[in-house]
């Protein structure tokens, strides 16, 4: 039996579902100024101009401006001139310590707790690690084509000794929850909140290390891991409150960029004095409250539990005023998770605006805070359903965390866990038609592919563009199916490649002119061929263009075909863009280092340009004959 408190809240926590990405820009300059704000303030860039904030023993470490590999060689990575990039070189001659071997790379600062963000890049074959106190490994390998996940593969928490004798057995470990990782030779990226062990004034220890979430590529990977031992191969075997982070560089090249810490304190943001003030009545925006008569006051011990608080399910307000506590100062970041609407002022000022559209709305706000006492004030109203607000903050040597609240959000998706719906594939291509997430916001119009070859994607039909794509088991559909849902999307189960929501033909003045907005075409559906698999068509400029995505061999084949009455100056199809985009030695393009693409026949006819703040690579259709063909396959 599904949980009846998952059941109401899932039903009606709609996040803008009715309101997806339109195939134009106009949509994109009215979202709310909200939206903008990042889900976390930034962290500390680790300074990689030069060396100075390392210590090594060895010369295979280096900084570089720039790198490429070519994934058909074993350990290959190519440093280019200038700086902002780690480089390990093991395997150059000249660069190998004592041993015979690449020595390992520490940080010049120690940490404890600490938030860390990095990308890195390993070639084909290679294998690195980052040691966390020198002591407790997140791995970094080149384990692409393995099929079975452990400990060993990139992501994986590494296997620990039995003993710290070094004599036993290994042991534990964590296996990451999913395959996140890409292709060795493109950036990777984790994001890691890490919490050290604790010691009792005694020196005992009373709490293991613990990785509190590690992101691989965006995606979760490992959350409450304790490590109740350092790793094999760890720089130390005893435990410590505070040690240097340690990069390993005797297994392999490996390159580092963006390099991000937040060492973090005990200090967080709390809520006294807090009270409250009852309204009566049906509003479906955020009433003035100053203008109504309460119907109760009182004192409150949180945030939580509305309907308990207000004696009623529905149409009632709540104004909630207290102390807010800053411990020390600097730039916080706040969030409001309300269904169905209210303010968040701080000293008067308003800090968060948060009116869902409609149901539950999750904004944000920055604020400078100055040591101290500040006046808190929540405004809530709660039209139908649901009553829910959770109040986060987020500032200096503090992670984000819930103030005067549970995080009932988090709580609900947790219970949901026990009643995911999951479509994880089989033996044949599965076709749902839905709604999509993407990083610019919801899209309404997509037909999601699960492939029992294991690669999967998404597919906008109304604008006729490759959406994501991604590997492993298929889709999450809980909240598809499940009482409407609270976003109403298909979520990918592993990290999915996003690529940019561009226009895919266009007819431009010349070949140096800009590229238009994705807009809708004139689609013609698509039909189903032998395969159970799609091909979309739809036509443009007068032009017919058929569009068929195929998953193979771990990657995606696409294959287009143009037909027009008449030969067509200046038509383009975009492969794609990014920040840059750069040719290999093997003759394949890697676009913005976020995938490769193999152009096959094709690659001589297209060419690299540069577009404002994007490079594109564009190919020449119909320069020939009035018909066409492309086809190219997608790597990551």
């Amino acid at each position: 039996m599904i949980d009846p408190f998952y059941s109401k809240l899932a039903f009606m926590v709609l996040v803008l579902s009715i309101y997806g990405i339109s195939c134009t820009e106009e949509t994109a300059d009215h979202r709310p100024e909200n939206k903008e704000i990042a889900e976390f303030l930034p962290l500390e860039l680790v300074d990689m101009s030069s060396m100075q904030s390392f210590v090594t023993d060895g010369q295979n470490w280096s900084v570089c401006g720039a790198v490429s590999s070519d994934i058909s060689k074993e350990w290959h990575l190519e440093p280019k001139s200038g700086s902002g990039i780690l480089i390990n070189r093991p395997e150059d001659k000249g660069v190998r310590n004592s041993a015979g071997e690449g020595s390992h790379l520490f940080t010049s600062f120690d940490h404890g707790d600490l938030e860390f963000e990095v990308e890195f890049l390993v070639p084909k074959g290679s294998n690195s690690g980052i040691y966390f106190m020198s002591r407790y490994e997140l791995q970094i390998r080149d384990s692409y084509e393995d099929d079975l996940l452990t400990p060993d593969d990139c992501g994986g928490i590494y296997y620990h000794w039995e003993d710290l004798s070094r004599k036993q057995k290994s042991t534990g470990g964590a296996i990451p929850l999913a395959k996140a990782e890409k292709h060795p030779g493109l950036w990777q990226k984790y994001r890691v909140l890490f919490r050290a062990p604790k010691f009792d004034e005694s020196g005992e220890k009373i709490s293991n290390a613990r990785f509190e979430y590690v992101l691989h590529n965006g995606y979760l990977v490992h959350k409450d891991v304790e490590i109740p031992s350092p790793t094999i191969e760890s720089y130390a075997d005893n435990e410590v409150d505070r040690a240097p982070m340690m990069i390993q560089g005797d297994h392999g090249p490996v390159a580092f960029r963006n390099m991000r810490i937040k060492h973090l304190g005990a200090n967080r943001v709390t809520i006294d004095d807090l009270r409250y003030k009852l309204y009566e009545g049906e509003w479906d925006y955020i009433p003035n409250f100053d203008s109504i008569t309460p119907v109760k006051t009182g004192e409150a011990e949180s945030l939580d539990n509305l309907e308990d608080l207000a004696g009623m399910q529905d149409h009632f307000g709540i104004v909630f005023e207290g102390i807010l506590n800053i411990p020390v100062s600097g730039d916080y970041l706040f969030e409001t998770i309300i269904d169905d609407g209210g303010d968040l002022y701080i000293d008067e000022q308003l800090v968060v605006h948060n009116l869902g559209e409609p149901g539950l709305g999750i904004e944000r706000g920055i604020v400078t805070l100055e040591k101290g006492s500040h006046a808190f004030k929540l405004t809530y109203f709660e039209e139908i359903w649901l009553a829910l607000a959770n109040l986060k903050a987020e500032g200096p040597d503090m992670p984000k965390h819930s103030v005067a609240s549970s995080d009932m959000l988090a709580m609900w998706r947790e219970r949901g866990d026990n009643n995911r719906l999951l479509v994880e594939g089989g033996d044949e291509v599965i076709h749902l038609r839905g709604f999509s997430q993407h990083s610019n916001g919801k899209m309404t119009h997509t037909l999601s592919i699960g492939h029992p070859e294991g690669v999967h994607y998404t597919y906008d039909t109304r604008c006729n563009v490759l959406v994501k794509t991604w590997r492993g088991q298929f889709a999450d559909v809980t909240q598809m199916w499940l009482g409407r849902g609270e976003e109403q999307v298909l979520s990918p189960l592993n990290a999915a490649l996003e690529f940019e929501l561009d226009e895919g033909m266009a007819v431009l003045s010349s070949s140096k002119s800009k590229w238009p907005p994705m807009k809708e075409n004139n689609s013609r559906g698509y039909t189903i061929d032998a395969q159970s698999r799609p091909v979309f068509s739809y036509a443009k400029e007068g032009i017919e263009v058929s569009d068929r995505v195929i998953p193979e061999k771990g990657q995606i084949h696409r294959e287009l075909n143009f037909i027009s009455d008449k030969k067509k100056k200046n038509t383009f199809f975009k492969i794609g863009s990014g920040d840059e985009i750069e040719r290999m030695p093997n003759g394949m393009f890697a676009i913005g280092n976020q995938y490769f693409v193999d152009l096959l026949e094709e690659a001589d006819r297209a060419f690299i340009r540069v577009s404002g703040s994007e490079t594109e690579l564009l190919i020449p259709v119909l320069v020939e004959s009035n018909e066409d063909n492309i086809a190219y396959d997608i790597i990551w």
